[in-house]
């Protein structure tokens, strides 16, 4: 129909122009009022999606600051690779058990995260929905195969000044800064051939510091502190010291860190 025929229709029946006219009107006020109804809700979606944002934001930021640090995995490689007889002598001292427990591959970030986040320094348990709960120096044993108690680790803080010493333990002695070296120093010493027995077990002591550093005892700086060594200096009678009370107190101090600040955390 042609815009002449409809204002000829509309002139001819005042009923049907009233009627187009009213609904017109009733279609711009529903169109002002959807116009409205978006200016007031548009403010709340951006706030909504900013506060999404902000949330998502912090969560990936706690996820970085909530890892692993030092080489599980590593350890693991490093141990296989080594020499028969030099395996045997790592083993001796204690550590076999709880390196063949390491696994490789990647740990579950979101339940080491959920941990952190239940985690109370001040009781050192885990606040989960049943109660508390937390990991008993006999749930450690059987977890790493580290034995908790025995003799007091015999620590030396001034070995590194004795290079001499130094290179009866380690064969080589690495670079070392305020009595720590970094302990990725050793991976290099571990693929020396040995054909004597003293160097078979100057590997041995190497490859255990690397463990200490990136597993056992690591630090944020990927260091290890020499101090160790005296206590590897007869690794078939090494495993009479508490290396498991150690190694559990610095999980309990690591836990304590990421629960309080979001900090790294270390694991096995």
């Amino acid at each position: 129909m042609s815009n002449e025929a409809l204002a000829k229709l509309l002139e001819d029946n005042p009923a049907i122009e009233e009627l187009v006219l009213r609904a017109i009107a009733a279609l711009e006020v529903a169109e002002k009022a959807e116009r409205e109804r978006k200016e007031r809700e548009e403010p709340l979606r951006d706030m909504e999606a900013e506060e999404w944002a902000g949330a998502e934001k912090q969560e990936r930021s706690r996820q970085r600051d909530i890892r692993g640090f030092g080489g599980a995995c590593r350890s693991l490689e490093l141990y296989e690779a080594l020499p028969p007889k030099v395996r045997q002598l790592v083993d001796a001292a204690g550590f076999g058990e709880f390196i063949r427990t390491l696994t490789p591959g990647r740990n579950d970030h979101a339940v080491v995260v959920a941990l952190a986040e239940r985690w109370r320094d001040t009781t050192n348990t885990f606040h989960l929905p049943p109660g508390e709960m937390t990991v008993m120096p006999t749930d450690f044993v059987v977890i790493t195969g580290l034995r908790v108690g025995g003799e007091p680790i015999p620590f030396d803080s001034d070995i590194h000044n004795d290079r001499a010493a130094l290179e009866w333990f380690l064969r080589e002695v690495p670079r070392i800064e305020e009595g720590m070296v970094w302990y990725k120093q050793f991976t290099g010493y571990l693929k020396k051939k040995v054909t004597m027995e003293q160097e078979e077990e100057q590997m041995a002591r190497t490859y255990l510091m690397y463990l200490f550093g990136a597993t056992l005892y690591p630090g944020r700086r990927s260091k290890v502190h020499l101090s160790y060594l005296p206590a590897l200096k007869d690794l078939r009678t090494t495993s009479r010291f508490d290396w498991g009370g150690v190694a559990l107190g610095a999980a309990y101090s690591f836990l304590g860190d990421s629960s309080r600040t979001e900090q790294s955390t270390a694991g096995y």
